[in-house]
């Protein structure tokens, strides 16, 4: 499960990536990549190891300081709920 958590933060990042150094793309760019954060949190959830868990959430608090005020379409506001459900999931 490492390796494919692993491949979809690295999708998030490399989107976020693109957006900073490109600018705004659209609505259906930033819903893939809330997609995709989603699917991360419900792996993590669902696989409900805490040192798992304690790998990627710095990683993921680490994206939304990032792009948190730098990006359009209500992204960061999404990220930052997805974060910290995870957060309070896992403590």
């Amino acid at each position: 499960m490492r390796g494919v958590l692993t491949l979809m933060v690295y999708y998030i990042q490399c989107g976020n990536d693109f957006t900073l150094d490109f600018g705004d793309v659209d609505e259906t760019f930033y819903n893939s990549l809330c997609s995709m954060l989603d699917q991360v949190k419900k792996q993590l959830i669902a696989g409900n190891d805490p040192e798992l868990a304690a790998e990627f959430i710095p990683v993921l608090e680490h994206e939304f300081q990032r792009i948190d005020g730098q990006m359009g379409w209500g992204y960061p506001d999404e990220f930052g709920e997805q974060v910290a459900e995870l957060r309070q999931r896992f403590g």
